[in-house]
């Protein structure tokens, strides 16, 4: 009866452990390109393409707004070419997106900085770009140091998240009292790790959000209107909280099965 315990408490925390590295993985393809599987998986969305309404009823109505975006998906970024309709930003890249299957990819990096404004605007010809730091208002949307530590860290800690997880599957598969506690250890420790970076995501991705709820005028007397930019959660934000629920649960096998053989 302890063998076979023991073995489906081994399978159990392993499949657990292999469904997490999966999802992690999936994690770390997000924005690495625009082909289907790597485009759909990000960790926040940033729709701009209403930002050219605000821009036009900003300089009162009256003024064309040209130039502003470009019709070309595979311009280079940061290169003032022209602001891309969508951006979704990955744990090691970015990617914009003139039309749903139509974009360019930044320079890939272990854990780059999330700085939406800076991104965004850098895309902008230049008088654009002038022009928009005086219409964005200040939020946490503009601040690019607070969001780009806080990203930084966390995507960090889902990198240690991953290697824990692997080693966690890694010695659970052998029979040994002294792997097993290694197993656990590295369970708990890959536990943690993923905890910290889905909570500073989430925290960085609530804070950006805050310029949906944001509204401005031309003048004194004229009515609000909306900034025009929007931010939102990608499908990353669920898999590393996802990764994290199934490390935790595999945390028990593991302490059961060490127990059983040291009992």
């Amino acid at each position: 009866m302890v063998k076979i315990r023991g073995e489906v408490c081994v399978g159990f925390a392993s499949l657990l452990s292999l469904t997490s590295m999966i999802l992690l993985a999936l994690i770390y393809a997000g924005q690495t390109n625009t082909s289907v599987v790597a485009r759909g998986i990000s960790m926040v969305k940033i729709d701009t393409s209403r930002y050219h309404d605000t821009l036009f009823a900003a300089f009162g109505g009256v003024i064309p707004i040209e130039g502003l975006y470009t019709q070309d998906g595979t311009a280079s970024l940061g290169t003032a070419a022209g602001l891309r309709q969508e951006y979704r930003f990955g744990v090691t890249s970015y990617c914009a997106y003139v039309k749903a299957n139509h974009g360019a990819c930044g320079r890939q990096s272990v854990a780059p900085k999330f700085r939406p404004y800076s991104t965004i605007t850098s895309d902008m010809p230049l008088n654009y770009s002038q022009f928009s730091y005086a219409v964005i208002p200040p939020s946490g949307f503009r601040n690019d140091d607070y969001l780009g530590s806080f990203t930084r860290t966390a995507s960090y800690m889902l990198l240690l998240g991953f290697v824990f997880t692997g080693l966690s599957l890694i010695t659970g598969i052998i029979t040994r009292p002294c792997t097993f506690l290694l197993a656990t250890l590295f369970s708990g420790f890959a536990t943690l790790s993923l905890l910290l970076g889905a909570v500073l995501w989430t925290v960085a991705v609530n804070k950006a959000k805050s310029i949906g709820g944001l509204t401005i005028s031309a003048s004194p007397i004229s009515p609000s209107f909306p900034v025009g930019i929007t931010v939102s959660g990608g499908p990353g934000l669920g898999l590393a909280w996802a990764a994290f629920v199934l490390m935790i649960i595999s945390t028990l096998p593991y302490m059961i099965i060490f127990c059983t053989i040291r009992g």
